[in-house]
């Protein structure tokens, strides 16, 4: 079955977003951004038309853009334990 990946809204405010660059610095003071977005899986059980993908992506369109990342550093993904079950899974 294909997965489906989209991007969602940021994951932090600019608030906390300031407060965890400030305490990664006292680590590592060559931080200079982080960011965090959510990002929504979808399992298909057939690839999806494009008015059917517009109608998932504008349900998947909430909160806040955010801009592209610049280039460079690295990316870490975080996802639920295997087994979790999310409202949205059905």
């Amino acid at each position: 079955m294909p997965v489906l990946q989209l991007q969602g809204p940021p994951a932090l405010s600019s608030f906390r977003q300031e407060k965890l660059v400030a305490q990664l610095r006292e680590i590592v003071p060559e931080i200079s951004e982080v960011s965090a977005r959510f990002t929504h899986f979808a399992e298909l059980s057939k690839e999806l038309a494009a008015d059917e993908l517009d109608v998932l992506a504008a349900l998947l369109s909430y909160g806040p853009q955010m801009p592209d990342v610049a280039e460079g550093g690295f990316r870490i993904t975080v996802l639920p334990r295997v087994g979790t079950i999310s409202p949205w899974s059905s």
